[in-house]
Order: structure tokens, then sequence, then C-alpha cells
């Protein structure tokens, strides 16, 4: 015996549209959504470390981002410093000194710097960034002569860098 079912049917109200057409909806909605949200997310009180983009949407960047060419200079020498007299866990302080290298050019670049200032910079950075691309083990190639030589070149052109600025960029501070 064959039971036969019948599906309930409610009101409706004017016309009923496809699956695909409600499908369309949502996705307009998430994206009109998106739009009007922006990519600020939640910055957990770190809106002092933002980075703002030209538009003025401002992103979230991590808190060792620097301020200026003397900053990362500052924080590259610091955190080698504790890097090297840690005796503990050096990975935190290894993954910023790795970002703080990577950033080099870019930071540098949003100067007022000559072609001729930021390419040494440059080329530092990737020097030091390929001697970390190629080992299984980066606290050894920090510890490395070379690695060392490379670092004190970076930090004495940031310095000297930093000098060749106009004075009003090194006063005001720009926070980018």
């Amino acid at each position: 015996m064959a039971v036969e079912t019948q599906e309930p049917r409610g009101k409706t109200y004017g016309v009923s549209f496809p699956p695909a057409f409600q499908l369309w909806h949502l996705v307009a909605l998430v994206c009109i959504s998106t739009f009007l949200l922006g990519c600020d997310g939640d910055n957990d009180g770190e809106e002092a470390s933002a980075k703002h983009s030209h538009t003025g949407h401002s992103h979230a960047v991590a808190g060792h981002w620097p301020r200026d060419l003397l900053d990362l200079k500052f924080k590259l020498l610091g955190r080698m410093n504790d890097w090297t007299a840690s005796d503990g866990d050096r990975e935190v302080l290894q993954s910023q000194i790795i970002d703080l290298i990577q950033w080099t050019p870019e930071v540098a670049a949003d100067t007022d710097l000559s072609e001729d200032d930021w390419v040494p910079i440059y080329e530092s950075s990737q020097k030091m960034i390929q001697m970390m691309d190629g080992a299984e083990n980066v606290a050894e190639v920090f510890e490395s002569l070379q690695f060392e030589g490379e670092f004190n070149r970076l930090v004495g052109r940031l310095q000297e860098a930093a000098k060749s600025l106009p004075s009003s960029f090194r006063k005001k501070r720009i926070k980018f």
C-alpha cells in the first residue's frame, strides 16, 4: 500500500521567488555589510598601533610596527639584545626580529629618503632575509658572524638615513 503525502500549502503573499534569487539577496546583504563595516575588526585596544592607508581605512597592525627609521633601529637593537640575553623561549623575539627586517624596506620607503639612501637599506634587509630563508634553524643564523655583520650594517644605515631626513620630518614622527 503506497502512502501518498501532500505537501502543506501555506498562504503565499505575492510572488514566490526561486531559491537562487533568495541566495542572491543573501550574497548582496553580506557584500553591502562588509563594505559598510569595513575591515577594522576588533583591535583589542591596539588603536595606537593602527596603520592608516591613503583611503582613510585603518587596519590592525602588529604592536611592534615601527613609527619611523629610528624607531625601527631601536626596536631591532632592543629585540636582538633581548634575544641574545634570553636563556628561555626566544620564539616571539625571533619572530618580531624577522618581521622588523622584512618591514625595513617598506618603513624606509614611507620616508623622504632618496633612492640612493633607500637601496642600501633594501639590499641589507634582503641579504638577511635570504640568510634566514635558506636556514633550517634561524637561531643559528642569528648567531652567525655573517648575519651579525649584516645586522650591524643595517642598523648603521638606518641611523645614517634617519640623519639625512629633513629635520621637520624627524620631529613630526609621522605615524603610518
